[in-house]
């Protein structure tokens, strides 16, 4: 359902937070190469998600296990 969806979406807030901030830090740094990685990272782990799984909560779920990854990948990389 929606209600469902929305709650996904603003979990995954949290991460995507996360990320960006970090993405800022690493822009600063000059570290674009890792930014870009990040972020191509992230945009294959929702595409495949999405692809695989039809339905928005798949969608949602993709977007929320992307941002995780991602998350977890600024913090092995910093």
């Amino acid at each position: 359902t929606a209600l469902n969806l929305l709650y996904i979406l603003a979990l995954s807030s949290i991460p995507y937070g996360i990320r960006t901030v970090y993405n800022s830090y690493f822009n600063v740094l000059g570290a674009y190469k890792k930014v870009m990685w990040l972020n191509f990272l992230v945009l294959v782990i929702t595409v495949v998600g999405s692809i695989m799984f039809t339905s928005l909560l798949g969608v949602g779920l993709s977007w929320l296990v992307a941002n995780v990854i991602g998350a977890l990948g600024v913090w092995v990389w910093r």
